[in-house]
């Protein structure tokens, strides 16, 4: 179901879930999006006498995604770039963006992409006594990317939940 939501700052507009503009001063959703040099929607706003043109995915992330943890990226799930659906939107650091842009084949890598599982297994081996040059064998890649993970350089979401994991195993444990 879609529904409209006040754009910050923008007193004069709404955005939908659906990635739809919606100007009350007109009353009219807006037709005119345009396609910006890195191939995300632009849409152009009025205020204060002036136009301004505004990335159609982050207008919506600002206005129904939490972003706790003070992401500045806006990431599309699937790799789309023009299905601004709120569903297809998620606040992101920049490591993870690239990450999931590798892993879509939307970027080209010389080295092996972790998913989210192996990274998982990298913990796991890590914290458990295995050196980092065996890991890094195992999952041929290279080792500054196993020490960058396993120091929470890399994947600061992950790295969290599993330390908070290790945490819940050693209160259950005393």
């Amino acid at each position: 179901m879609e529904e409209f939501r006040d754009i910050k700052d923008f007193e004069g507009y709404q955005v939908s879930n659906l990635g739809r503009i919606y100007s009350k001063k007109n009353r009219v959703c807006l037709k005119v999006k345009r396609l910006a040099g890195r191939g995300y929607y632009q849409v152009r706003l009025f205020k204060d006498g002036k136009y301004y043109y505004k990335n159609l995915h982050r207008l919506i992330a600002e206005t129904f995604i939490p972003n706790p943890n003070n992401y500045r990226t806006v990431n599309h799930i699937n790799g789309n770039k023009l299905d601004n659906r709120v569903d297809n939107l998620e606040w992101a650091d920049d490591c993870y963006q690239q990450h999931q842009a590798c892993l879509l084949g939307l970027k080209p890598t010389t080295q092996h992409i972790l998913t989210e599982e192996e990274i998982w297994k990298v913990y796991e081996m890590y914290f458990s006594g295995t050196s980092i040059k065996d890991i890094a064998e195992l999952f041929e890649t290279r080792p500054q990317q196993i020490s960058k993970l396993v120091k929470g350089q890399r994947h600061q979401k992950l790295y969290r939940q599993y330390l908070g994991k290790l945490d819940l195993q050693k209160d259950k444990s005393l």
